[in-house]
C-alpha cells in the first residue's frame, strides 16, 4: 500500500510556488467557499498567506495539514473502542 505522503504530495511544479485558493480547494477535493469558511470561523489551523486581496497557500502547509489529519487503522480502532 502506498505511503500517505505519496498520495498527499503535490506535483513539483506546484510545490515551488504559493498556490491559489482554487488550486488548494481542488487538491483537497472541497469547494473554495469551504476554505473561506474555515479561515473566517478559524475551524482549522491551515496557514495561509494574504497577498493584497488574494489568498495563497504554501504547498508544504497543505501537505502538513493532511498528514496531521491522516488516521491510521490502529488509531481508528482505538477511537471506536474496537480492538
Amino acid at each position: 500500500m502506498a505511503d500517505y505522503r505519496e498520495r498527499f504530495t503535490l506535483p513539483d511544479a506546484l510545490r515551488r510556488r504559493l498556490i491559489t485558493e482554487d488550486e488548494t480547494a481542488d487538491f483537497l477535493h472541497i469547494k473554495p467557499e469551504t476554505l473561506a469558511t474555515w479561515r473566517c470561523m478559524k475551524r482549522y489551523a491551515l496557514p495561509y498567506v494574504r497577498v493584497g486581496r488574494s489568498i495563497r497557500y504554501r504547498p508544504s502547509d497543505v501537505e502538513k495539514f493532511l498528514a496531521e489529519r491522516t488516521v491510521s487503522m490502529e488509531t481508528a480502532a482505538e477511537e471506536s473502542g474496537n480492538d
